[in-house]
C-alpha cells in the first residue's frame, strides 16, 4: 500500500493519531500552515512534468518490473545507449565486478527504483484532466524528536531526494537587482557547484573564467532535454548533464538523478531575466535539502569524546567540511575543505576503494 498526498485541503491537522508526542503550541501552528496553507506540485519549467508524463506513460503501458523497464528502455532502438547510462537512474550492473555481492546490488538497485515506481504507477493523480500539476496538501504529524515528519510515502520531499528537486510551492518572482536576488543566486551556487560570480549572465561569455564552458555546455543539454523527441533523447540529455558535473564541488552520488538539470534550469531563469531586464520567473527551490544535517548533527554531538584532535579525529571531519573554523587555519587548509559530509565520503572512501580496484568506477 502506498499513501499519496491529498489534493484536497484537510479540515483539520490539529492533531493527528499518528503523532508520537503532543506537539507544543508552535510546532501545532507550522503543521497547520504547512498541511493547510503550503501545497506543492510538480515543476512545469525545464520539461519536467513532460518527461515525467512521459516516462510514467511509457511504463504503465510495458507491463514490465521497473528495473526491466528502464534497462530495457536504455537498450532498445536506433539510440540504443550504453548500459553506463543506467546510472542516470542509479543502477548497478550486478554482473559487473563490485566490492558489493550481487545480493547487495540487487538490494540497491531495489531501492533506487522502488519510490520512481510507486510515483510513475500514480501519476495521473498529481496531474488534472489537462495535464497540469494539481496542488498536493500532505499530511504532517510530530515525532519524539520534536520534529515534523510526512506521512505520504510518494513524492515525500522530505526524505526523496527525486521529490525534492522536482516538486515546488509554486513559480514565484525575485526584482532583478536585489538583494533577494543575491541570496538565491548564493544558495544557487553552493547546491550547483558553481562560483557566484560564474553564474552571473554579464561573465557567461568570458570563456577565461574555468566554468563558463561548461555552464554552456549544460544548458545546450537543458535545451537537448527540453526539445527531445523521444524518451531516448532525453534521458541521453540527463546522462550528458550528470557526466558533465562529474568531479565538480557537488558529490553527484548524494543527489538524485534530476538534480543537475534542475540547477541548469535554474540558471537558465537567471539568464533570462538579465536578457529581457525583468524579474527573475523561477519555480526553483533554493535550499531543497539538509545538506546530511542528521549526519553532521551526529558527528557535532560525538565531538565531545574526541580526545585528540588530529585530521582524522571528528574535529578534523568537521574542520575540513567547514563547520569549524579555528584560529591559525592555513590557506591550504581552507583550500582543501569540502562542500559537505557526503563529499567528505566519497574522497575518503570511495575514492581510494575504486583507485584500489575494489570497486567499479
Amino acid at each position: 500500500t502506498i499513501a499519496i498526498p491529498s489534493t484536497v485541503k484537510p479540515e483539520s491537522t490539529l492533531q493527528f493519531k499518528q503523532d508520537n508526542v503532543k506537539a507544543s503550541p508552535m510546532l501545532q501552528e507550522t503543521k497547520k500552515n504547512l498541511s493547510e496553507k503550503s501545497p506543492m506540485r510538480i515543476k512545469k519549467s525545464g520539461g519536467v512534468l513532460t518527461f515525467f508524463k512521459e516516462l510514467s506513460e511509457a511504463f504503465n503501458d510495458s507491463d514490465k518490473p521497473i528495473q526491466t523497464f528502464l534497462r530495457d528502455l536504455v537498450a532498445d532502438g536506433e539510440k540504443g545507449m550504453s548500459q553506463e547510462v543506467l546510472t542516470v537512474f542509479g543502477l548497478d550492473d550486478s554482473t559487473t565486478k563490485s566490492f558489493l555481492s550481487d545480493d547487495s546490488v540487487k538490494g540497491k538497485n531495489i531501492s533506487k527504483t522502488s519510490s520512481l515506481r510507486d510515483f510513475l504507477v500514480s501519476f495521473n493523480k498529481f496531474v488534472d484532466s489537462k495535464g497540469d500539476p494539481v496542488k498536493l496538501f500532505y499530511t504532517l504529524f510530530s515525532g519524539r524528536n520534536v520534529r515534523l515528519y510526512i506521512e505520504q510515502t510518494v513524492l515525500n520531499h522530505q526524505t526523496d531526494k527525486l521529490a525534492k528537486d522536482i516538486m515546488t510551492f509554486n513559480k514565484y518572482s525575485i526584482p532583478k537587482g536585489s538583494n533577494a536576488e543575491k541570496i538565491w543566486v548564493t544558495h544557487l551556487a553552493d547546491n550547483s557547484g558553481f562560483d557566484y560570480e560564474d553564474l552571473m549572465p554579464k561573465n557567461i561569455s568570458n570563456l577565461e573564467r574555468n566554468n563558463v564552458k561548461i555552464i554552456k555546455k549544460g544548458l545546450q543539454y537543458l535545451e537537448n532535454f527540453k526539445n527531445g523527441g523521444d524518451l531516448q533523447e532525453k534521458i541521453i540529455a540527463i546522462h550528458g548533464i550528470n557526466d558533465l558535473m562529474k568531479g565538480e564541488k557537488v558529490s553527484v552520488k548524494s543527489q538524485s538523478f534530476m538534480h543537475n538539470l534542475v540547477q541548469f534550469q535554474a540558471i537558465k531563469d537567471l539568464q533570462d531575466s538579465y536578457a529581457t531586464g525583468n524579474d527573475i520567473e523561477t519555480e526553483y527551490n533554493p535550499n531543497p535539502d539538509a545538506s546530511a544535517l542528521g549526519a553532521t548533527t551526529i558527528l557535532e554531538q560525538a565531538l565531545k569524546y574526541t580526545s585528540k584532535y588530529k585530521e582524522s579525529s571528528l574535529y578534523g571531519i568537521l574542520k575540513q567540511v567547514g563547520l569549524i573554523e579555528p584560529d591559525g587555519m592555513t590557506d591550504k587548509e581552507k583550500e582543501n575543505r569540502v562542500n559537505d559530509i557526503y563529499s567528505y565520503v566519497h574522497d575518503k572512501i570511495i575514492v581510494p576503494l575504486a583507485e584500489t580496484g575494489s570497486m567499479k568506477d
